[in-house]
């Protein structure tokens, strides 16, 4: 009998670890800002949303020095590569905008389509799978700006929790640059 309930158990763990998780960012039309995590399709976890209102906390300034940033970033890169490489990314861009001269426009709107399709060889060429959908239109006459964003990024519970894992060892690594007088800077 002990060893069906172990065997259930170890079951379920895997079950869990194997499911997938669901980072979503959603910038609507009306300036709403909604990110979520969602696991086993079920539960949902709001991270932000622009509406809620915050305390501010104020937090002392620390000194960390720009080498030891610029080290703790080599290091947690190529965990963040593994992350990317490992999941499937779906992007809706809809944008809609226009400067105050039509010149402008044009070449802005030049810019940012070369920057989102160089963006989306590099997610093809490095992610599992990407679904990515963008639809620019400048507005030639008018200065306006929309934006509507939905991004979502699928990927198993397990590989977040060693990519949290190798991001804790790196900050481990430098964590007496990070304490102020005051205790641990978060």
């Amino acid at each position: 009998m002990g060893i069906i309930v172990l065997a259930v158990i170890i079951v379920l763990i895997f079950f869990f670890l194997m499911s997938n998780i669901v980072f979503s960012l959603y910038i609507g039309r009306d300036k709403k800002i909604i990110a979520n995590i969602v696991i086993f399709k079920v539960i949902k976890i709001n991270i932000y949303d622009k509406n809620k209102r915050r305390k501010k906390n104020k937090t002392s300034k620390s000194n960390i020095p720009p080498k030891i940033i610029s080290e703790l970033l080599k290091e947690s890169l190529p965990s963040l590569k593994y992350f990317i490489e490992k999941s499937s990314i779906y992007i809706r861009l809809d944008m809609v905008f226009g400067l105050s001269s039509p010149d402008k426009t044009a070449i802005t709107y030049g810019l940012i389509n070369s920057f989102l399709y160089t963006l989306d060889c590099f997610l093809i060429n490095t992610s599992k799978k990407v679904n990515s959908s963008y639809n620019i239109t400048p507005d030639l006459k008018d200065k306006r700006f929309e934006l509507c964003l939905d991004f979502n990024l699928y990927i198993r519970l397990f590989r977040v929790i060693i990519f949290i894992l190798k991001l804790l060892k790196a900050l481990i690594r430098y964590k007496s640059y990070f304490r102020s007088k005051g205790g641990v800077v978060y």
